[in-house]
């Protein structure tokens, strides 16, 4: 295993049971088994490495989702397998890095829904990235509520709560754009 990722899983683990506060250089490098100045090879400090972690991680099959509801549940499984780094990050300096993180998983779905479901090539690409970013933020700003409340309510309840608000969104705001460009007829 590369390093980068040795420490990278090693801290995800560490912050599943601690707060990112407490975990030292010294500490990390012990339970990785190597020595520090291998760590300050490849990382100022710890926050540099958590930073690394959320450039690097994923949500597994996200972009191969068939649905926004799919996409949606994948979001929801990824934070309850991860919720204690998850909750660690955001309790932490990191809670920046977990908020962009997320935001550019949703963006990414939004901008895959879009070229699914744009079959005519109504939008320009620079419409797709503005519906994307448009909705991307409310979708993250809903994560964070929940998993800032503990992570109580039903997943199930908050999807269909987001699919009822967004509905057929992607298709609506292609047919708007779709007769924004129609050229004006005379009656």
């Amino acid at each position: 295993m590369k390093t980068e990722f040795l420490l990278g899983e090693t801290l995800k683990k560490l912050m599943s049971t601690e707060p990112l506060d407490k975990i030292t250089v010294k500490r990390l490098t012990e339970v990785c088994g190597i020595n520090r100045q291998t760590f300050y090879y490849h990382y100022r400090d710890i926050f540099d490495l958590l930073t690394w972690v959320y450039l690097n991680e994923s949500i597994s099959g996200l972009e191969e989702a068939k649905s926004w509801r799919e996409a949606l549940r994948m979001f929801f499984d990824y934070i309850s397998k991860n919720s204690k780094f998850t909750q660690n990050t955001l309790s932490s300096a990191g809670r920046q890095l977990f908020i962009e993180f997320l935001y550019n998983m949703a963006f990414t779905v939004h901008m895959s829904n879009l070229s699914r479901l744009d079959t005519r090539g109504i939008l320009t690409s620079e419409e797709k990235k503005f519906i994307a970013s448009f909705y991307s933020p409310s979708f993250v700003f809903v994560i964070i509520r929940w998993v800032d409340a503990g992570m109580k309510e039903n997943t199930e309840t908050l999807i269909d709560r987001i699919d009822t608000v967004t509905g057929p969104y992607i298709s609506e705001a292609i047919e708007k754009f779709a007769r924004k460009k129609a050229p004006f007829k005379h009656g």
